[in-house]
């Protein structure tokens, strides 16, 4: 249980708060659009991907060892098993577009909450040393690099929940209702 609900954060950051960072750097001239993008986000990478792998390895016929055959190798042998050979390679391509786009996105969050915390003069120094870590992570144990990430997913929280539970959330929940009630009203002025 404890390694599905780390990989679900792991996969869709549902309540880390992270989102909102990428969804805030957004070119748009509706706001609204872009948080129900956001939200439809974690429903398509929850419900849909995550569910459709999982049951393409749990139809496939592969026994699942646990502890043993776990993550990238399981999920290719349910689909080889499934589909044939041939979407190994599929498989592995698309396993490194997701990681690949994984380091990209979560260099894009370090960097603009050392902004944040710091100043913009700190951004190139932080991701040099971003670079650098994500070589050390891809040559040390696997097993070494998720217990890393799961801690500081899980450090990531606790102010998420500190914010969430305050009482000045309900004003916000006021203040994004209040915006997406306005939003509508604003499309249907002009066309009375």
């Amino acid at each position: 249980m404890t390694k599905g609900v780390s990989r679900g954060i792991f996969s869709n950051e549902a309540g880390l708060g992270t989102g909102s960072i990428a969804h805030a750097c957004a070119d748009t001239k509706e706001p609204v659009k872009q948080g129900f993008f956001g939200i439809f986000e974690v429903f398509a990478d929850s419900i849909i991907i995550c569910t459709l792998t999982a049951l393409v390895i749990l139809c496939s016929g592969v026994s699942i060892t646990f502890g043993e055959v776990a993550g990238a190798e399981l999920t290719i042998l349910g689909f080889t098993s499934t589909y044939g050979n041939w979407v190994s390679i599929f498989t592995a391509v698309a396993m490194c577009c997701f990681a690949f786009s994984t380091i990209i996105e979560w260099g894009l969050y370090g960097a603009r909450c050392a902004e944040f915390i710091f100043s913009a003069k700190i951004v190139k120094p932080f991701m040099v040393v971003y670079s650098l870590m994500a070589i050390v992570g891809a040559t040390i144990d696997l097993g070494l690099v998720w217990s890393i990430s799961d801690t500081f997913n899980g450090l990531m929280v606790i102010p998420n929940l500190i914010a969430v539970s305050s009482p000045s959330n309900l004003v916000s929940c006021y203040i994004v209702l209040s915006l997406v009630m306005t939003s509508d009203k604003g499309k249907n002025k002009g066309k009375n």
